[in-house]
């Protein structure tokens, strides 16, 4: 350890190196134009990345596709500027990259103990089955191993040579590590761990080294701060993936520690005996060492455990431990091979130190004449390895129909096939899994041109120029729902497909009928949304059980182009309008939209376990990209912000029935509440709250049973008092023994004043009485005398208020500038509904500049919740638009239902009805 540096290198241990290096380059060249075949999702993207640098950016970060780190993207655009834009270029880049590793291995392992043992460790990289799946696929984790390996043999050298230009060299590469995988975030951590290790076992020539080992941090936070400033402008895009798959974050919190001791015992067996399950890593369940080298491997374990107060050894399994944190505080099917790849080729060095320990022992003791006798056993152990290898992932894995199709050669062979067809001049439309597949695109850029459809629940009629469709999909990765299928094959044929391998169907191709193209051409529209899509008609079913999901097929028409997204979805409401489910999709993204277009989209809601039976409506929504829904159109008028399908009957049948539960509260001999969603929030005034209890019938109760929840007040007295039935629309004579029922409630708040109270419920006829929780209604209190009004005036709105004036602060306003309205509301009768206030400044030609549409009083003041007699302050912010011509501009307002959008009639005191439901308040004037 004392030493500065190795000898060169000797003429055998070159020669060595170089027919090592060889054989890993063979192995990764090898029909690397085939093998694996087609070109995965994530491989694509990775080429498609590399595209957008060819092109002029030159990102820190990709934020496409959960997030990608782009060093492996530039290198990959080098690769093409040589080979060409081809799958090939992008395998190509990870073989060399590969390749290189080798010889860093033997540099590595060389300074740490020996040219032998670095030869070693070389070949078992080379030969590694591991190492070589993870290769030639076009993956960017695989530069984590050669830097890493450059990063640890210059920081090494300078800590134990006191050199501090290696040391800032190997910072520079620690902070490269991180430009590489989200997985390499971890190996920064593992250095951490070793440099604290060496504090403790090795404090004095740390102490020596301490402002090297403070040049090489600050090298790598320099390195990282491009990335890392990204990071802190975007912090989404760092934590995005790791959400995604972190245990702490996918887990019950009670089952984190289970999960993480299975990963630990997981992945230790994924040394040598079960490996990595997944076909695009590895040939399911090979461990990374079969059983000689599996042996060598736990020998170099104790090894090292043994020499623990030897840096060079301790360094190795804090590696292996530091770098299979990735797979351990994951989730998913274990173990990951691929993200402890970080691990490669401290993994070998380990059973390297093993091999070169028996080494040793033989030659020592072995007779001049006998001593080559453990090199030959070397060399052919590891010629059988290699053998291995070669023939286990050409012969055994490279064959296999699951690898064709978990390398999306599908979606290869499918864009090919598109290719021709549209060079034919046919209108192509693809059916697939992903939107704009990254293999399909890749593969042929020409297929960006086509119509694609999003999964497998939608089916697009396009209205093209050239009348003749071809429809094409994955017959696996993306098989069409059966209703959908129906429909297909209604409307076209099949004209052969594109068979696998093994001659299994692997792409079907089916052609539009020419009189599909014409059929409900000109079908009248059931009701529209906005002017954008006709809905011609749907399919909603009578009734269905409870254990099953609920299937609605909508037939729609595109209007018109849409730039912005769109959101379809179906609700499934209760008696109360209380949402129990919904599923939205758009397997048509209307970025494709053209006028013409017909559309069948297949909705598939799922039932909440515990349901009530009954009957329930079923409404369509079709939303902008930020939520807010479109409004309906039926007869020429608005009709709501949802489409009314009609109702359906949830059965009795497939009712959630188990076990009577041991815990809960009781009520009476027949009925427990099982749980409750526990109440703590906050409420406007006269708002309304919601709440859910899951109940369990305990007997067959034989009546209908019915609740009360009462309001108290902050000295304990009933301030509200609501009774209803137990489950509405599911009367409790008809409840089974042991079904579990979830039924939602929701309380009106109109009559109570501000504060806090606390909910209880109890059951009529029924001893036993259930705490929800606490709710606080905030706001002032009501008022009941009118203010001073700068403009008083009277108009009747409806048959439940009327406005008595406005202020208005100046009459004169510049383009740019935010206008205050207050209006004064004052309820006259019973509240029918919950109601918007519009505000809208108007210019002389009629178009509407700028508008403010909210509940009043900024939301905090739903009119289901006025008393008669209160008055309403009810203030509107509008910001005139900077590009507003100077002129006169009229204020409009007026009152309309939230849900189905229709104006209040406004009415002056002459009894006059006031034209389009809307009182021209006030006239102003935008000046230059």
């Amino acid at each position: 350890m004392e030493g500065k540096g190795k000898r060169p290198f000797p003429l055998l241990v070159v020669g060595s190196l170089a027919v090592i290096t060889a054989a890993g380059a063979i192995l990764r060249l090898a029909r690397l134009d085939s093998v694996p075949p087609g070109l995965h999702f994530d491989e694509a993207v990775c080429g498609l990345m590399a595209l957008d640098i060819r092109r002029g950016h030159f990102p820190v970060f990709f934020q496409a596709y959960n997030g990608r780190e782009p060093l492996f993207m530039y290198l990959i655009a080098a690769v093409f500027r040589f080979v060409g834009i081809t799958a090939l270029g992008i395998r190509l880049t990870s073989a060399l990259i590969a390749i290189v590793t080798v010889p860093l291995a033997f540099l590595l392992f060389r300074e740490l103990f020996s040219s032998r043992m670095g030869l070693i460790a070389a070949a078992l990289t080379a030969l590694s089955y591991y190492h070589l799946t993870l290769s030639r696929n076009g993956y960017r984790n695989i530069l984590m191993p050669p830097l890493e390996s450059l990063a640890l043999y210059c920081l090494w050298r300078g800590y134990r040579d006191g050199r501090k230009g290696l040391m800032i060299l190997g910072g520079m590469f620690l902070g490269g590590v991180l430009y590489t995988y989200t997985a390499a975030r971890f190996f920064p951590v593992t250095v951490g761990a070793f440099a604290f290790y060496a504090l403790i076992v090795d404090r004095n020539r740390f102490v020596s080294r301490l402002g090297g080992i403070l040049l090489a941090a600050l090298a790598a936070l320099l390195v990282f701060v491009p990335l890392g400033s990204y990071f802190l402008r975007h912090p989404h895009d760092f934590w995005e993936r790791a959400n995604q798959v972190l245990v702490f974050r996918r887990a019950d919190r009670g089952e984190v520690l289970r999960l993480i001791a299975s990963n630990i015992g997981q992945t230790l067996g994924g040394f040598f005996v079960r490996g990595d399950p997944g076909w695009r890593y590895n040939l399911p369940g090979r461990p990374i060492f079969l059983p000689v080298l599996g042996f060598f491997f736990v020998l170099g374990v104790l090894i090292a455990f043994r020499n623990w107060r030897r840096l060079e050894y301790a360094l190795l399994p804090i590696w292996l431990m530091g770098m299979s944190l990735p797979a351990v505080l994951t989730d998913g099917l274990m173990p990951q091979g691929q993200r402890m790849i970080g691990i490669i080729p401290g993994v070998f060095g380990l059973a390297a130190l093993g091999i070169e320990a028996l080494l040793s022992a033989l030659v020592g003791r072995l007779s001049t004449k006998l001593r080559l006798l453990p090199y030959v056993a070397l060399m052919t152990l590891l010629a059988f390895e290699g053998l291995d290898t070669a023939t286990t992932y050409f012969g055994n894995w490279a064959g296999q129909r699951r690898v064709f199709y978990t390398y999306h050669t599908d979606y290869c062979l499918l864009a090919r096939r598109a290719e021709e067809e549209m060079e034919a001049g046919r209108t192509v439309v693809i059916q697939s899994r992903h939107y704009k597949h990254p293999s399909a695109v890749f593969t042929n850029f020409g297929t960006l041109q086509a119509v694609w459809a999003v999964g497998a629940k939608t089916l697009v009629i396009p209205n093209r120029t050239s009348k003749d469709v071809l429809y094409l999909w994955p017959a696996v990765d993306n098989p069409l729902d059966k209703a959908i299928r129906k429909v297909l094959e209604h409307i076209a044929e099949p004209v052969g497909g594109i068979a696998d391998p093994q001659g299994n169907t692997a792409v079907r191709v089916y052609r539009l009928k020419p009189q599909a193209l014409s059929q409900d051409g000109e079908r009248k529209a059931q009701a529209s949304f906005a002017d954008e899509i006709d809905v011609l008609d749907w399919t909603l079913p009578g009734s269905v059980r409870r254990d099953e999901a609920l299937r609605v097929l909508v037939h729609w028409r595109v209007l018109r182009p849409v730039a912005e997204a769109r959101r379809l979805t179906l609700h499934l409401v209760d008696e109360n309008d209380v949402l129990w489910s919904q599923h939205g999709h758009m397997g048509y993204l209307s970025e494709q939209w053209r006028a013409g277009d017909r559309v069948y989209q297949l909705f598939e809601v799922q039932l909440p376990r515990g349901i009530p039976a009954g009957r329930y409506g079923a409404r369509l929504l079709l939303s902008r990209e930020g939520g807010d829904p479109l409004p309906v159109v039926q007869g020429g008028r608005m009709a709501g912000i949802f489409l009314s399908l009609g109702d359906v009957v949830l059965k009795r049948d497939g009712g959630f029935i188990q076990p009577l539960a041991s815990d809960g509260t009781g009520f009476g001999q027949m009925l427990t509440a099982i749980s409750h969603s526990g109440l703590n929030e906050t409420a406007v005034l006269g708002g309304q709250v919601q709440f859910t209890v899951t109940w369990q019938a305990r007997a067959e109760m034989g009546r209908d049973l019915a609740v009360a929840v009462e309001l108290l007040d902050e000295s304990g007295s009933i301030a509200a008092h609501h009774e209803m039935p137990l489950a509405y629309q599911y009367p409790t004579s008809q409840w089974q023994p042991g079904e579990t029922v979830r039924a939602a409630y929701r309380l009106p708040l109109d009559s109570l004043s501000p504060g806090a109270y606390r909910l209880r419920l109890t059951v009529s006829g029924q001893r036993g009485e259930l705490d929800l929780g606490q709710v606080r209604i905030e706001g002032g209190e009501r008022l009941f005398a009118a203010p001073p009004i700068q403009h008083p005036l009277v108009v009747r709105v409806g048959g439940q208020s009327e406005l008595l004036g406005y202020d208005l602060p100046a009459e004169e306003y510049e383009a740019g500038e935010e206008m205050l309205l207050r209006l004064y509301w004052r309820a006259v009768g019973e509240a029918t509904g919950d109601h918007k206030v519009f505000v809208h400044l108007v210019g002389d030609d009629g178009r509407i500049w700028t508008q403010h549409d909210s509940v009043p009083a900024n939301w905090q003041r739903p009119t289901s919740g006025w008393e008669a007699g209160e008055i309403i302050l009810d203030e509107h912010r509008l910001l005139i638009p900077p590009q507003t011509p100077p002129g006169r501009y009229t204020i409009f307002i007026g009152m309309y239902h939230s849900t189905t959008l229709q104006r209040l009639p406004m009415q002056e005191q002459t009894g006059h009805l006031l034209p389009d439901h809307r009182l021209p308040l006030a006239v102003v004037t935008v000046i230059p």
